[in-house]
């Protein structure tokens, strides 16, 4: 199995399809709803989003906030796409969170995003997905 898995080239999935599809996980520390994802995502989105846990979180949503703006601002860069923000719900923000930035802390956001159907046809985002969606 491991001789397969060598021989066939993974280059990653693109972070908003990851995010959309794994928006009903839970995470202890925010920062992760984002981390966790990284291994999985294509290499110009692991160089440009560095793993960074030496803020405490402490209840304080502002060391969180960094990170989601971060990888919405990569993103945008890396897909050159804005698909990343159709993810946005109509919840209230966090204090410090741009409008333009969905808030990834929510675990299960009221509404839906708005990601385009043809964007959910994508073979790496329709294979994440639950079969029910």
């Amino acid at each position: 199995m491991q001789n397969i898995r060598r021989s066939v080239p993974f280059f990653g999935y693109h972070l908003p399809y990851l995010l959309e599809a794994t928006r009903y996980f839970d995470a202890t520390d925010p920062r992760d709803r984002v981390y966790a994802l990284l291994g999985l995502t294509q290499d110009a989105y692991q160089r440009e989003l560095k793993v960074v846990y030496k803020d405490k979180v402490d209840g304080s949503k502002e060391v969180y906030v960094k990170v989601y703006i971060k990888a919405v601002k990569c993103t945008v860069e890396i897909d050159r796409s804005l698909n990343i923000l159709a993810l946005q719900t109509t919840q209230k923000k966090p204090k410090g969170l741009p409008s333009w930035v969905p808030d990834f802390s929510l675990k299960h956001p009221r509404g839906s995003s708005h990601l385009l159907p043809q964007d959910l046809e994508e073979p790496q985002m329709k294979a994440l997905l639950p079969e029910s969606y």
